[in-house]
């Protein structure tokens, strides 16, 4: 009698529960491939804002002050707005980030209002502008230019809890508030480190922004646009959220403010700005949780977006007495 063949494969049904082993083997593995490639872009975006935390303060073993925010200067300081040069704090300390034939290329420190019609031309000023930066982006986010011809960053600086310009200069429009004892970075006076009297390690220096997003909305329904109660009117013009690393506008590119919690949800789609020159842009980030953030001391944290809103607050101030606890 003739013996069976022997049977060299798998059966239908063999081979649909090995699919299905495998299947479920990598919906298992997926999300945690996910989660190390987001581990290892936030430890890079961690790396960059202790870059530019150590930047900062080679600059100010150099100058003895933290770099100007920017320079914005409206009446009754200027005849008219054209004696700004708006060039941010990022191109002030590129010297001390291995960046100094980039700076060096920069020829408008005293040019008036450099990008606008009528300029003198430069093509290493637009080279300058438009060249990428990789310790000014953050991996996690979109690598994309918002604006053609500008490169753009995800980190800004701190300008304090209160988006109300001081009394004093009160006609300047669209600026945040800039009373030397409220934040580490402003657009007309520069901090010393002995300011500080919080406490360098309580004191916020950088943080992080989308790239990309509106620029602000609701300009004359401020209330409203506070409350989160007002839906998107539209985008106001000059830009969008980080677009240029180099230049800014109104603080869209280079500032943050703690008016709002950091990856702030009921303004997710919108920050506020109005006539009267408030402004309330909140710290965002691709990180899921929070926001990384460098301290005054050059130290980094990462920010859980659920922290309290009055300590988040008392972190953006550099001398209001705040006691702080473990944030």
């Amino acid at each position: 009698m003739l013996s069976q063949p022997r049977r060299l494969g798998f059966t239908l049904v063999e081979l649909l529960v090995v699919i299905t082993i495998i299947g479920v083997l990598i919906a298992l593995l997926l999300p945690a491939v996910q989660a190390a490639r987001e581990a290892a872009r936030r430890c890079q975006c961690t790396n960059n804002l202790k870059q530019l935390g150590l930047a900062l303060h080679s600059y100010h073993d150099s100058h003895k002050v933290f770099p100007l925010a920017s320079v914005r200067i409206y009446p009754p300081f200027a005849p008219d707005y054209t004696q700004s040069n708006n060039v941010t704090w990022r191109a002030r300390i590129l010297p001390f980030m291995e960046q100094i034939p980039l700076y060096d290329k920069i020829d408008c420190w005293t040019l008036n209002y450099w990008w606008a019609a009528g300029a003198p031309a430069n093509k290493a000023r637009d080279e300058v502008r438009g060249t990428e930066i990789p310790a000014f982006r953050c991996p996690s986010a979109e690598l994309t230019k918002p604006v053609a011809n500008w490169a753009p960053s995800n980190y800004v600086a701190c300008t304090g809890s209160d988006a109300t310009l001081s009394p004093t200069i009160s006609s300047e429009c669209g600026m945040f508030r800039i009373n030397t004892t409220e934040s580490a970075f402003n657009s007309r006076f520069v901090i010393r480190i002995a300011r500080i009297s919080d406490g360098m390690s309580n004191t916020m220096a950088l943080s992080e922004c989308r790239t990309g997003e509106p620029k602000a909305l609701h300009r004359n329904d401020w209330t409203a646009c506070i409350a989160g109660t007002a839906d998107p009117a539209g985008p106001e013009e000059g830009g969008s959220r980080g677009h240029a690393w180099m230049w800014e506008n109104y603080g869209t590119t280079w500032a943050y403010n703690a008016v709002f919690p950091p990856n702030d949800s009921r303004h997710a789609k919108y920050d506020c700005t109005s006539s009267t020159g408030r402004g309330a842009y909140a710290a965002r980030s691709e990180h899921p949780g929070g926001v990384n953030v460098t301290m005054a001391d050059g130290s980094t944290r990462f920010i859980s977006e659920t922290i309290h809103l009055a300590t988040w607050q008392g972190l953006s101030t550099i001398a209001a007495g705040e006691v702080l606890g473990e944030f």
